[in-house]
């Protein structure tokens, strides 16, 4: 049986060959075990792996030949080594140049050409090196061969991985351990790398943790060799594919591994429309009309990535199965076809994966569902809204739109209703924090959560960041009476991560619209610490009013509406009368306690009357306490 070996496979400065590796320790080894011809077998000298190839197999003795290429090994198997045949010339004549290579990896994944042509520079960059002798000698000692692919899960570091490893001819291998193929030059793809390398020996308590560690950093390292040409050119690029930047151990990192971090990330409306146009080119859409629909799609899909976008597809595609005769503004036709309304009802459930968790917990809210706040609705229109649609004017300006509002006034007013109908408006992503979760007892805990979730923000920008009672999670400084001084340390890493609240810090109008808008909710504002309450950050302080009478009038009409009643115009002019210092939350708690006061006189009951208000103003108390102007 003939072996084809890698002899240049070294660990610790150690060199190992075939001429170090016994047929005795091979026979041992494989005893009883099957091997067919082309198969790579693993063995492990002194410890570590040693890679060989089963080049050919030639019978001897009766009943030993299972299949022309398959043999059982037993203790009579002779075991012949020869030398792996590398070719220089072969391994430049098997590499794509980058104007073939490039296009073949971006017609498999579309908007990351700048990704792609750089991760094809890199490769190329590699191959002459190790295979120039002039510049081995000087590069050899600190020669590396690794780039991590870091982003969001969804963006496609894995699709581009193996789109650049199989237009490129190259071999790839999802393992955790490398094995130096026999031809080269190849690819090592190390898929969700965070698994086996979050933490660094001396944090890691399994035995077998520690081991893959080692090993794993031992692979990474550039081999060293007297021969150094011979050994540059069996190392093998290796390429990492990560969701967890963070959690990677920073010996992984170091120069000579994976030094060099591609971020992959889909930032603009541009790469969503390469994205969806590769997509969609398969779905029954009109030619003369898909681009501009595929445009406005890109450009109302912000913060979604790439398995975001294919969701998309199919949940339009699947709307166009249920009723394919739905079309707006268009001729029916007589083959219909998906349109941008089919789109329209599909972004209504498909939201970014990352913000699933983080959106869910905000309710759908119109301004109509707003009574007796008419002047503050027009307000937020005006210096919230209008900036955002209207850039360009105020960029004309050199005026910036504001980065953050506060929404204040006392409990039970609409404050959070007008929040929840700001983010439906405005259109953009939300993120929904409740203040008094993020804070933690876990010294660190609250910080994390903090910097997590900006970053989420950042992400999916422009996003809408909507803080419910800040008051609790960044408080006066000098307020927190504890030894951890966890208010103190909240605030100022609040301070620190919300850089897109800086005026300072961000750009004009016009320049840049990757924007993190902070929506903040408080009936405590004399306790937020002043830096946060400053301009640059919290631009606009609404403040939210009780209802005056012709308020509370228009409140009772709204919610009245929503149930069956026999009141009069007189009657909701009364009711306003007596509900002095009611607020819209006591006013919706009056008109649905005066219902189910009725169905308890009468279960047939079918309307209220003004009595039944009356009565129940008696029971409902009003729950406005003093607040501070």
């Amino acid at each position: 049986m003939a072996w084809r070996t890698h002899p240049v496979a070294q660990y610790k400065r150690s060199v190992l060959d075939h001429r170090r590796l016994s047929g005795t320790e091979i026979r041992q080894a494989l005893l009883g075990e099957y091997a067919a011809v082309g198969q790579r077998l693993t063995l492990l000298k002194n410890g570590y792996p040693f890679s060989v190839q089963v080049a050919s197999i030639l019978p001897f003795g009766d009943g030993q030949l299972l299949e022309s290429r398959v043999a059982r090994l037993n203790e009579e198997t002779d075991y012949v080594f020869e030398e792996s045949s590398f070719c220089e010339s072969r391994a430049r004549a098997r590499l794509k140049s980058c104007d073939i290579w490039a296009p073949a990896v971006c017609a498999q994944i579309a908007g990351l050409d700048a990704t792609v042509n750089l991760l094809i520079e890199r490769f190329h960059c590699f191959v002459n090196n190790t295979c120039n002798p002039a510049n081995l000698q000087n590069l050899a000692p600190t020669l590396t061969s690794g780039v991590l692919l870091s982003g969001r899960s969804g963006t496609g570091k894995t699709r581009l991985a193996r789109a650049f490893a199989g237009e490129g001819d190259a071999e790839l291998y999802l393992h955790s351990t490398i094995n130096v193929p026999d031809e080269g030059p190849h690819i090592v793809v190390l898929d969700d790398l965070d698994a086996i390398a979050s933490t660094g020996p001396k944090q890691a308590v399994h035995g077998t943790a520690r081991r893959i560690y080692a090993v794993l950093t031992s692979l990474l390292d550039p081999s060293l060799s007297s021969t150094p040409l011979c050994a540059a050119l069996n190392e093998t690029p290796k390429g990492g594919v990560t969701n967890r930047l963070h959690s990677l151990d920073p010996g992984l990192l170091r120069s000579g591994r994976l030094d060099q971090i591609l971020e992959m990330d889909i930032v603009d409306a541009r790469q969503r429309y390469l994205i969806l146009r590769y997509l969609c080119k398969e779905l029954p859409m009109d030619p003369n009309a898909s681009d501009d629909m595929l445009r406005s799609v890109s450009e109302a899909t912000h913060g979604f990535v790439g398995a975001d976008l294919e969701s998309l597809c199919h949940t339009a595609f699947m709307h166009w199965q249920r009723n394919p005769a739905l079309i707006s503004r268009q001729k029916a036709e007589t083959q219909p076809r998906i349109t941008l309304d089919h789109f329209l009802l599909a972004l209504k459930t498909v939201k970014p994966a990352n913000l699933l968790e983080l959106t869910a917990q905000v309710p759908k809210r119109h301004f109509t569902d707003l009574f007796g706040l008419e002047d503050v609705i027009k307000h937020v229109q005006t210096s919230v809204l209008r900036p955002f649609k209207d850039l360009a004017r105020y960029a004309a300006l050199g005026i910036n739109p504001p980065r953050g509002v506060l929404l204040h006034g006392p409990a039970g007013v609409g404050k959070s209703v007008l929040s929840y109908a700001l983010v439906q408006e405005a259109g953009f992503n939300c993120i929904y924090v409740d203040g008094p979760k993020i804070r933690s007892k876990v010294v660190g805990e609250s910080e994390q959560n903090i910097t997590k979730i900006f970053a989420q923000a950042r992400s999916s920008a422009p996003s809408i960041l909507l803080i419910d009672q800040i008051d609790m999670l960044v408080p006066r400084r000098g307020m927190d009476m504890s030894s951890e001084n966890t208010g103190e340390r909240i605030v100022t890493c609040f301070l620190t991560v919300s850089s897109e609240m800086d005026g300072v810090l961000s750009k004009s109008a016009g320049a840049d619209n990757r924007t993190v808008f902070i929506i903040a909710v408080t009936n405590r504002p004399d306790v937020i610490d002043a830096a946060i309450l400053r301009p640059g950050r919290l631009d606009e302080h609404i403040y939210i009013p009780p209802p005056d009478a012709e308020a509370r009038c228009k409140i009772f009409q709204g919610f009245l509406s929503r149930i069956p009643n026999n009141l009069e115009t007189g009657d909701l002019y009364l009711l306003a009368q007596r509900s002095d210092g009611y607020t819209g939350a006591d006013i919706e708690n009056v008109c649905r306690e005066a219902a189910l006061s009725r169905l308890r006189i009468d279960l047939m009951s079918e309307t209220i009357g003004r009595d039944d208000l009356l009565t129940a103003m008696e029971s409902v108390r009003r729950n406005m306490a003093s607040y501070p102007p």
